[in-house]
């Protein structure tokens, strides 16, 4: 029974019809040319800058902002407070705010400036 070749769209096989092509390819050196240039796509998109994916979810980022805005930088108060669902302590919530400034820094520095604004104008 002879397997099927790749042509024929019923998955991947060698029938005599591709080893003969095979045989073709290797005396006109094609194969080499084809490895090439695979090879050199694949440096290519190798050298390419990763992309970051590393992002914070909607909800941990409206968690800071609530935490900080309500009870600035009293982590014991964050830690007692109703909207702490999962029952951070006060160490992590301070670990999770500092995330948040690592991610996000230029946010981050808005947010405090907004909120001193916001407390020189209430003053």
């Amino acid at each position: 029974m002879e397997r099927q070749s790749p042509s024929d769209g019923h998955g991947l096989g060698w029938g005599k019809r591709m080893t003969g092509h095979l045989r073709k390819c290797r005396r006109q050196k094609l194969i080499f040319c084809v490895l090439v240039s695979l090879t050199s796509d694949l440096e290519a998109e190798a050298s390419l800058p990763e992309k970051k994916g590393n992002t914070l979810s909607r909800d941990l980022i409206d968690y800071v902002r609530y935490m900080v805005e309500n009870h600035g930088e009293d982590y014991k108060a964050m830690a007692r407070d109703e909207k702490n669902y999962y029952q951070d302590t006060p160490k992590q919530i301070r670990n999770k705010i500092n995330v948040y400034k690592r991610f996000y820094p230029a946010e981050w520095q808005t947010f405090i400036d907004s909120l001193q604004k916001n407390k020189m104008e209430v003053e």
